[in-house]
């Protein structure tokens, strides 16, 4: 990387795929903790 705008253009490409990756873990994180066991009726 030579110039400003390659290296902006990358580290936003790499901001994009924390926050997707962010959003995936959150999400099956909060289904793991709203999950129901068959007993409680």
């Amino acid at each position: 990387m030579h110039t400003l705008h390659e290296f902006m253009t990358y580290t936003k490409g790499i901001e994009y795929l924390v926050a997707f990756g962010f959003l995936i873990v959150f999400t099956i994180f909060w289904r793991f903790l709203n999950k129901k066991n068959g007993n409680d009726g």
